[in-house]
């Protein structure tokens, strides 16, 4: 029997913000990620190099995964993904400009990559953590559900529409429009109502009525 999103406070405003935040993100991530494999190729066309890139951009993820778990005692999750998603957008609006300017171009993607690599580790525990504080705990199931979708058809579509997009427009213009798209997404993580944040907003409103 399929299960029903059941309305609760909050949680429909969450669904919609964490959903659209989830398709620019996947999409954003899988996107960049072929189209690195299509320039390292384009430009060089040695197999080889574009597998040590992937490497590369794989090693520091690594050691970061130890690290992740520490950060968010600092920080809440919303915050996390709200701060990864405007760094991810400023990295690559910083990669337009750097590949109109520079000769090295694969180097600059490949440092892209590995940065992109990094954050996204950070990212990827914020967005799991955050689940419990955005949905009622019946609901948390469906939402993965949606997540598990989305991710598979960005899997599937990214890669038809970065080739796509690339009969109109340059690589560097299509990573703007992606680092675009980020910031965007940073909006609707920034959007997000906290279960955690209503508690305190409740404690609060308690103690002004008591005065």
């Amino acid at each position: 029997m399929k299960k029903e999103f059941r309305p609760h406070p909050n949680d429909r405003h969450n669904l919609l913000c964490y959903l659209s935040s989830m398709l620019i993100t996947f999409f954003g991530f899988y996107g960049f990620t072929y189209l690195v494999t299509w320039l390292t190729i384009e430009k060089t066309g040695d197999p080889q190099l574009l597998g040590n890139v992937m490497a590369m951009t794989m090693l520091p993820a690594i050691g970061l995964n130890l690290v992740a778990g520490r950060v968010l005692k600092y920080y809440s999750a919303k915050q996390m993904m709200f701060i990864t998603d405007i760094l991810t957008g400023i990295l690559f609006i910083g990669a337009y400009y750097a590949l109109n300017t520079v000769s090295w171009q694969i180097t600059c993607l490949v440092i892209v990559a590995v940065l992109n690599k990094s954050i996204g580790v950070f990212y990827k525990l914020s967005n799991k953590t955050i689940l419990p504080d955005l949905f009622a705990p019946v609901n948390i199931q469906i939402v993965n559900g949606y997540q598990t979708q989305i991710r598979q058809l960005a899997i599937v579509s990214a890669t038809m529409l970065v080739t796509m997009a690339l009969l109109w427009v340059t690589p560097a213009t299509l990573i703007l429009t992606m680092g675009i798209a980020f910031l965007v997404s940073a909006g609707f993580d920034w959007q997000f109502r906290t279960r955690s944040n209503l508690s305190s907003d409740s404690v609060v409103t308690v103690k002004l009525d008591r005065h």
